[in-house]
């Protein structure tokens, strides 16, 4: 199993596109046209995006893991007073759970690390499957 490699999101808003971009294994910059950075992304159409590199992301409900699965997070911002940011958390492996945070790499910015998953308030938004699973699909499950 690969693991995913971190990419740090290039402006303030754009933490759901670079999560996306992590998952599918494209740079950020070359994924989405810089006026998409400087917007957030609803959930929809990061589904939406996984889906057109055939990754199979689905809106899932609660606040917790099943191991076999990614999943896009919404945390409370660290660096935006009542904000909210997106993390990745990739439970594919249960022996080796572990978090990306697109915000390290950024000047100055506070990061949620690995170590964080069993301490932070979280909401898993997106399952993130690789295979082509009737479980799996855009949209409400």
């Amino acid at each position: 199993m690969n693991k995913l490699k971190l990419q740090t999101q290039p402006t303030p808003v754009s933490c759901q596109h670079t999560c996306a971009a992590m998952v599918i294994g494209i740079p950020v910059g070359a994924l989405f046209d810089p006026e998409e950075l400087d917007e957030c992304a609803t959930d929809s159409e990061i589904a939406k995006v996984m889906m057109n590199h055939g990754i199979y992301a689905a809106t899932n409900y609660g606040s917790s893991f099943l191991y076999g699965n990614l999943y896009l997070c919404k945390v409370p911002s660290l660096n935006i007073e009542m904000g909210f940011h997106a993390v990745l958390v990739d439970a594919r492996d249960k022996d080796n759970v572990y978090l990306l945070d697109p915000n390290q790499g950024r000047e100055g910015k506070k990061y949620y690390t690995t170590e964080d998953i069993n301490k932070m308030s979280f909401s898993a938004d997106l399952r993130i499957h690789y295979q082509d699973d009737s479980n799996f699909r855009i949209g409400p499950v």
